[in-house]
């Protein structure tokens, strides 16, 4: 595994962009990029999958809205951070170690404060998650914003309103994943982005020149120059994309369609059987041929009713056949 970290590091400094498709970057490639991206790919053919499994660090696949999450890991519960939904927090441990960090600095300023909590991440393999348009490669992160008046061990999303965000908590949180580098991008409502601004204009001193990198308030609710965005339906919880270097470079390595065939490959063998997540337009017929099975079958092994409508967002197990 160190082997393979060392690499990716290499592949992180070395390639022009973490995020660029390899073969798109193959003429800007540093020597040394180009030598470990080679020795990565041949590895990875000649080695079992279970094998690979066992010790290959958390490889990011494409998009947000289209990817998958190779060897991912669970988000740990660890003191002052609550995982509500741990089947559906996988990620990678760039993102692991960033989340603990901006808690840490919330802690550090406001000292004995409700916990964070983390909702959505990626399921187990990554790929399409209903209701959600993106969290598909392990690197976008639902959170709660902080309340005032938080109940110990409450962890239910909250209607929030002018009365209970916790103004001080949230820009603290806000301020470090700016400081620290390593967050894509922040989805916070647009009259919250207000509060906040205010709060550190006439709180903290900042100037507008200082928050104009940071709130995309009170510039424009579309604009894309800042870190923290409006985007419709975070009203009542905020959403982070991490950048994961090593992950999202590593990720440059697979395509989507071989990081769901090597999941498949690692599930059959692991369990028998893997997980098909229905996707809009999909019939049983058309899922039953995709995957080789029959209908019949699919139908038995889900305890599917004669009369059903598939809907996205659905898991079907598809069984190991003869």
């Amino acid at each position: 595994m160190r082997f393979f970290l060392v690499i990716g590091a290499i592949l992180a400094l070395a390639c022009p962009a973490a995020a660029a498709d390899a073969d798109d970057a193959a003429d800007d490639r540093h020597p040394l990029a180009a030598w470990a991206i080679d020795t990565l790919k041949d590895l990875r053919t000649r080695i079992e999958p279970l094998s690979l499994a066992s010790w290959h660090p958390a490889v990011s696949v494409g998009r947000a809205g289209k990817g998958r999450l190779l060897f991912g890991v669970q988000m740990p519960i660890t003191p002052g951070i609550h995982v509500r939904n741990p089947h559906e927090s996988w990620t990678v441990p760039e993102v692991v170690i960033a989340l603990q960090a901006a808690h840490a600095a919330v802690e550090a300023a406001h000292p004995d404060g409700p916990d964070m909590v983390i909702g959505d991440i990626s399921r187990r393999n990554g790929g399409r998650f209903w209701p959600h348009r993106s969290h598909q490669h392990g690197l976008d992160v639902d959170m709660r914003y902080f309340l005032l008046g938080e109940q110990p061990a409450d962890y239910k999303y909250r209607m929030v309103t002018r009365h209970n965000f916790d103004t001080a908590r949230v820009w603290t949180l806000i301020e470090h994943f700016y400081a620290s580098g390593q967050v894509d991008r922040v989805f916070v409502d647009y009259r919250h982005q207000r509060r906040l601004y205010r709060y550190a204009r006439k709180e903290l001193k900042k100037t507008a020149e200082e928050l104009a990198p940071i709130l995309s308030y009170p510039r424009g609710r579309y604009r894309k120059d800042a870190l923290v965005r409006h985007v419709r339906g975070h009203h009542n919880h905020l959403h982070v994309r991490f950048d994961a270097p090593v992950a999202q470079t590593l990720g440059r390595l697979w395509t989507v369609g071989e990081a769901l065939a090597m999941q498949r490959d690692i599930d059959l063998q692991i369990k028998g059987q893997f997980d098909y997540v229905v996707r809009r337009g999909d019939t049983l017929s058309g899922i039953a041929a995709r995957n080789a099975v029959s209908v019949a079958d699919l139908r038995a092994w889900n305890r599917l009713p004669r009369r059903l409508i598939l809907r996205p967002g659905r898991v079907l197990k598809v069984m190991r056949t003869n």
